[in-house]
């Protein structure tokens, strides 16, 4: 379940095991309640053929969901992006240990008309406020042959970025919190708040560059979990045995405007799954979104 469950699973029960259903008999058999807040589909004894066709529609949604989500290998530039993250990396072990997060931005339409003066305030005006830093923090941008870069170091948190001319963009900023160290955690709330902030950053970017519509390849890196628990609301009881995890989508612009907190979601629950399969329901990002301030 803990693994990309919301692409490969369906979950079907028994109308009359739903708490809610008329037909439940107190103190018989339910679905167990870590369960119930998933959209299940419920099938009654004397209606089969309408379970079949439901099913038959959301196998339908779950094969477009993963071909619109499959982003082809050559989307990414990976000399670019290992020239970016090596230089990123120099800064945060020169301040904080190995524990960052690493961001990623692609579009499949690179028709982008911009100059290193477009590129710069396409950036200034895409800032994201959020507790502590922003993402996509602007400090001094250098111009560079094949776009902008700029990087900041301030009591121990260490920022680095670079946008192309084509809109790839590459972000890796360290994680430098006395309480994390203290307690060897990460804390749930701040993670998720970055994830959202780079979400809307990302309609943002693009949006200042011309691109509203179509898509753009997304990836997520966590990186320096291994050993340490999850916090926030309540603490995890399994530390992760992995060091990083990754999530990578190709999401559309439509869906970061109509459907933020199922993006979160997605890329909320790869991280938290690591911590003794910890997960958070649709209602609590539904939660997080709606009161990030920005």
């Amino acid at each position: 379940m803990g693994i990309d469950k919301f692409k490969n699973l369906i979950l079907m029960a028994r109308e009359d095991h739903n708490p809610d259903s008329p037909n439940y008999q107190k103190g018989g058999p339910k679905i167990h309640f870590d369960l119930i807040g998933y959209d299940i589909l419920f099938w009654e004894q004397n209606n089969f053929n309408y379970a079949i066709e439901e099913l038959v529609k959301r196998l339908d949604r779950r094969l477009q969901l993963l071909s619109a989500n499959q982003i082809k290998e050559n989307s990414w530039d990976r000399d670019w992006i290992d020239s970016n993250r090596k230089k990123g990396l120099t800064i945060i072990s020169s301040v904080t240990q190995q524990n960052y997060l690493e961001i990623l931005f692609s579009l499949d339409d690179k028709d982008i008309n911009a100059d290193h003066h477009k590129l710069k305030e396409a950036a200034i005006r895409a800032q994201i406020p959020i507790t502590g830093f922003p993402i996509g923090m602007v400090s001094n941008p250098q111009p560079r042959r094949r776009g902008i870069v700029d990087s900041a170091k301030i009591s121990g948190w260490v920022n680095f970025w670079a946008l192309r001319f084509d809109g790839d963009y590459y972000l890796i900023e360290s994680f430098s919190i006395p309480d994390e160290i203290r307690i060897n955690a990460i804390h749930m709330g701040l993670r998720i708040d970055r994830i959202i902030a780079a979400l809307k950053f990302c309609e943002r970017l693009y949006g200042n560059l011309g691109i509203n519509h179509g898509s753009v390849n997304v990836s997520v890196t966590h990186k320096g979990l291994k050993g340490k628990l999850l916090y926030g609301v309540q603490i995890s009881t399994s530390n992760s045995t992995e060091d990083e995890v990754k999530t990578e989508r190709k999401i559309t612009f439509e869906r970061i405007r109509s459907d933020l907190p199922g993006i979160v979601m997605e890329f909320g629950n790869d991280l938290l799954v690591l911590f003794g399969f910890f997960s958070q329901k649709t209602w609590e990002y539904e939660s997080l979104v709606r009161d990030f301030r920005s």
